[in-house]
């Protein structure tokens, strides 16, 4: 009669746990690294939005936010202007040209020549930024 394991069970069952452990590590780093790396782009998605939008408001006058949504003409020609939330996507309307995706929600004040933004992502990454503009309406 038997009783416990051959040296060859045991040396065969801690392979097999050392491989199932070494698995999970891998599997956690892996995903460390994806969140660093997209949690990293939403930085520099922000960034990029900030200065696109200074440059892109330098067009327009008149700005003034109403309900979480930009209104403004344009200098050239007056035509009026919107940067609209909509579909988890910041646009300027009449027309669509995206200038950010995967927004969650944002929220838009101007107070004395300065436009303030706050934004969420939907991975929860939350920003705040204010861009210096002339032409502001209360």
């Amino acid at each position: 009669m038997k009783y416990g394991f051959t040296l060859m069970e045991s040396l065969i069952s801690l392979l097999i746990t050392s491989l199932v452990m070494h698995i999970l590590i891998v599997s956690v780093t892996n995903y460390q690294t994806i969140y660093t790396h997209h949690h990293d782009s939403k930085d520099i998605e922000w960034l990029q939005f900030l200065i696109l939008l200074e440059k892109e408001l330098t067009n327009y006058s008149d700005i003034y936010a109403e309900s979480n949504q930009l209104r403004m003409t344009k200098i050239d020609d007056q035509k009026p202007m919107m940067i609209r939330f909509s579909n988890n996507q910041i646009y300027i309307t009449p027309g669509y040209q995206p200038l950010l995706f995967e927004v969650q929600d944002w929220t838009v004040l101007t107070t004395d020549n300065i436009l303030f933004i706050d934004l969420q992502f939907t991975n929860n990454a939350y920003y705040s930024g204010q861009i210096p503009i002339n032409g502001i309406q209360p």
